[in-house]
């Protein structure tokens, strides 16, 4: 992912990522990572994609591509550790079932959230909050996954298909997610958070 970061920053190795689907559909699995630091550089490498390819509507839909593929949970190491470490979110499926890529993007958003600790503290908090630089790290993370959500919700210049695409994020439980980011009360998160927001107000007038 560290080779993938620089490569993407040189005009030739962006052609690449989407010329390539299997790059961009490597990147995208990397938003579940059971690492954060790799979460937050697939996440920083999609945001480049969209940001500075020359043809930005080609690399939403090449992303489009990768977010919306499904694969067996036991066929994808990390979704296997989330299926041993979080049995009662798995109650009703099995290692077998087919997800969406954006349903696992969005699955472990929400457990890294839910692992913020009790009053402040780290009492109860997930390993992501102990390690790295505790809540910064995870502030930094979140706001690159805002960044990411709205430039990927504004990238086509298919108003429906903007539309469909918020709605398909929030059947996701994308507001339930937001709504945990609010309580970060992070200046910058928040900004993001009226960003989308606006947009989808824009789009809905």
């Amino acid at each position: 992912f560290k080779c993938f970061k620089v490569f993407v920053v040189l005009s030739e190795g962006l052609k690449e990522f989407t010329k390539h689907q299997i790059m961009t559909d490597t990147i995208a699995r990397g938003l579940f990572s059971s690492r954060l630091s790799t979460r937050k550089m697939a996440t920083e490498i999609l945001v480049c994609m969209l940001k500075t390819h020359e043809d930005r509507e080609e690399s939403f839909n090449v992303i489009l591509r990768s977010i919306d593929s499904s694969f067996a949970i036991g066929q994808n190491l990390h979704m296997a550790t989330y299926f041993k470490k979080y049995p009662e979110s798995f109650s009703t499926i099995t290692l077998e079932t087919e997800l969406k890529v954006v349903q696992c993007w969005l699955f472990a958003l929400e457990q890294t959230l839910n692992g913020r600790g009790k009053m402040g503290s780290l009492v109860g908090a997930s390993d992501d909050f102990r390690k790295h630089d505790g809540e910064n790290s995870i502030l930094e993370y979140v706001l690159w996954e805002l960044v990411f959500i709205n430039d990927f919700c504004s990238s086509s210049g298919n108003i429906l298909q903007r539309r469909k695409l918020r709605a398909k994020l929030e059947n996701y439980r994308l507001l339930r997610i937001m709504n945990i980011m609010k309580t970060l009360d992070y200046e910058k998160i928040n900004i993001e958070l009226e960003n989308y927001e606006n947009a989808k107000l824009d789009d809905f007038n």
